[in-house]
């Protein structure tokens, strides 16, 4: 029988024709290639993953791209992880256009209007992230980037847990936390099912667990599939 967060994960989940509609003719490449067991796995090549959303601030500068494509997304691939990463995924819809200096400023606004209204909204928050079953949120930075604050709430009162890690030794309000606890609340509280790792050694313990959801999720289709097989 379907738990609430599934019914609730059905509800949120954008109509692919649609969407594709909306996104000019198109999908993500990583919604059009891959094909999703019915409760939601990533059948490759490599067996069954788990889609996990990856939540970041760090695209938009070069060094940050650089920590996500050769450190953190491999490790979330050893994880058992397919990632579902928003700049990579949004990038695709981006039109060059929109850096061209030399352009009517009225115009440029226009591009970027759709981008951010259209683009953003649809990809992350109607096709990427009410399919993923777990969120590794990336919390450095000072503050914690608004986007994956909200991408995090929003993720742990709808569709999973988020895992969130941090090793900046900023504080935020007072000297128990580094990230506001009204973001962090929704992976310390306990039956959303996450965790927030803060300080040295912080990756190694946010990935263990990163694997240990995957394996949940995966040893739950098995379970299902057996199930099924003998009824």
């Amino acid at each position: 029988m379907p738990s609430n967060m599934d019914s609730e994960r059905r509800l949120q989940i954008a109509p692919l024709e649609r969407a594709k509609q909306e996104l000019g003719g198109k999908l993500p490449s990583i919604i059009e290639s891959t094909t999703f067991t019915l409760d939601g796995l990533a059948k490759t090549e490599k067996g069954l993953l788990v889609p996990v959303y990856l939540a970041n601030g760090l695209g938009f500068n070069e060094a940050g791209r650089y920590f996500i494509d050769h450190e953190i997304k491999p490790r979330m691939e050893d994880a058992g992880s397919l990632v579902f990463d928003p700049f990579e995924q949004c990038g695709e819809f981006i039109q060059s256009e929109v850096f061209d200096s030399q352009q009517i400023v009225e115009s440029q606004v226009e591009k970027w209007k759709h981008f951010n209204q259209t683009v953003i909204g649809i990809v992350d928050y109607e096709l990427l992230i009410p399919r993923s079953k777990i969120m590794f949120a990336i919390m450095e930075g000072y503050p914690t980037d608004e986007g994956v604050a909200a991408e995090a709430a929003y993720m742990a009162t709808h569709f999973g847990p988020v895992i969130g890690v941090r090793t900046d030794f900023r504080l935020a309000e007072n000297p128990a936390t580094g990230t506001n606890p009204a973001v962090s609340y929704f992976m310390t509280k306990e039956s959303f099912g996450g965790g927030y790792f803060e300080g040295p050694g912080s990756y190694d313990k946010a990935f263990e667990l990163l694997k240990e959801l995957c394996d949940k999720e995966i040893n739950r289709h098995n379970s299902t599939t057996q199930t099924d097989r003998l009824t």
